[in-house]
């Protein structure tokens, strides 16, 4: 049987500790980054939206070509792109929303064969903070976002060639940290935290006005998800003890606990719900500035911490699933804007040369996983960090022979068997 080998995203290491088969990337991004969002593309290549620039920043993408970051500047207006929320069409075009300052108004950037036409959606009087695109099930875009002069939660959704603005929830000061998502129904559901009323509320469509929900007590860093059975998933960080709340919609309510092992103050905070229903959130310890996550497993939750960050908490990290099933994560430290997750042949996956069947990882390093179709196997860059020996990556065959790999000499494969190395190329 020929077999294909693949990593399996969660690496064992001694300890018990758990460690994505990635590593960061830092973009070759020259201005600090504000309002990071993250979405992949049709050839599932990651594409990052993001303001470049504390002050008089700029609205910026950065694409992943498959072999290098691609950075545009999609709107060069000064003081504008914060809040960015990025989505891409069925024709592998780009869609970015974002807040202008200058204009102090929502606008969005469309990608049309290969320019940037920059279209007003609410302009002046302080429309557009907190902006959040939602993409439907039939490529629509669904536009939510801060109304700063009404102090409300405002909606647009595009109708012939114009954007068509309503307000969602009219009582006062409400509409900030919005997250939304497509019910099984295709209607746009939204949760937001409304701290006038000290409250986290649910909208949807009704028949004339929008129907609310109040879930929770008030938060920040609001996230909403929804998995393939359709049951909605929230996470947030409480106003009032400064730690992560997650909930989930049941047919008696909402059920809302405290995260299992949260840091005591949370400073910034992204979930993604996978299809089969588990959560992965990020998190950063406010305390201690580093950057952790959290996996929901069958078995519980578990973490581990990727990184020291800095005490600033307005990060906005952002993270998403890949079609490959990983997950990806977008943050901006002061390190600069970071990337991390599987960017492909030239990027962490390398392809490697024809070598036997059959693999099997060395345990202290982790889990390969083997399905039927050839002799290939696929290196990712970054593994010498999983095992204290020089720069290699060990693992053995069913036949206990060794085999080492070196990142700085790759493509390169060797294999220690009784006459000595053996280079496969």
């Amino acid at each position: 049987m020929r077999l294909k080998l693949l990593l399996v995203c969660l690496l064992t290491v001694p300890g018990g500790q758990f460690l994505s088969a990635a590593e960061w990337r830092t973009l070759p991004e020259t201005e600090a980054a504000q309002s990071v969002d993250l979405v992949f593309d049709r050839a599932g290549n990651p594409r990052l939206a993001y303001r470049a620039g504390l002050v008089n920043g700029v609205l910026r993408e950065a694409r992943w070509t498959g072999s290098k970051w691609q950075m545009t500047t999609v709107d060069a207006t000064p003081d504008t792109g914060e809040y960015a929320s990025i989505v891409v069409d069925d024709s592998n075009n780009s869609r970015i929303a974002y807040f202008d300052w200058t204009q102090t108004g929502l606008r969005m950037a469309v990608e049309e064969s290969g320019n940037w036409n920059l279209q007003d959606v609410a302009i002046w009087n302080y429309n557009g903070e907190y902006a959040h695109q939602l993409q439907d099930s039939s490529g629509k875009s669904h536009l939510f976002w801060f109304d700063r002069y009404n102090e409300m939660l405002a909606y647009a959704k595009k109708s012939n060639l114009s954007w068509q603005n309503e307000p969602v929830d009219f009582s006062r000061v409400n509409g900030i940290y919005i997250a939304a998502v497509e019910t099984p129904d295709g209607k746009p559901t939204v949760l937001y935290s409304a701290p006038s009323a000290g409250e986290i509320r649910l909208a949807k469509p009704g028949t004339g006005d929008w129907v609310i929900e109040t879930i929770a007590e008030s938060g920040r860093f609001i996230q909403l998800g929804i998995d393939s059975a359709g049951t909605l998933k929230a996470a947030w960080i409480s106003s009032e003890t400064g730690r992560v709340r997650i909930a989930q919609k049941t047919h008696a309510g909402w059920e809302i606990e405290d995260l299992p092992q949260s840091p005591a103050v949370s400073g910034s905070l992204a979930m993604l719900v996978r299809p089969d229903g588990f959560r992965v959130l990020i998190v950063q310890d406010l305390e201690t500035a580093a950057f952790h996550v959290f996996r929901e497993e069958s078995a519980g939750w578990i973490s581990e911490t990727l990184f020291q960050g800095d005490p600033q908490p307005r990060h906005f990290p952002a993270i998403e699933l890949a079609p490959n099933g990983e997950e990806a994560m977008a943050i901006i430290t002061h390190q600069g804007l970071r990337y991390f997750g599987n960017l492909g042949a030239g990027g962490f996956w390398e392809e490697a040369k024809e070598i036997s069947d059959g693999w099997k990882a060395h345990p202290t390093i982790g889990i390969i996983h083997a399905e039927p179709e050839n002799r290939t196997y696929s290196e990712r860059l970054g593994w010498q960090f999983l095992f204290p020996f020089e720069e290699g990556t060990w693992f053995y065959d069913p036949n206990g022979t060794w085999w080492w790999t070196r990142s700085d000499i790759f493509p390169h494969i060797y294999s220690m068997e009784i006459e000595g190395w053996k280079q496969f190329d």
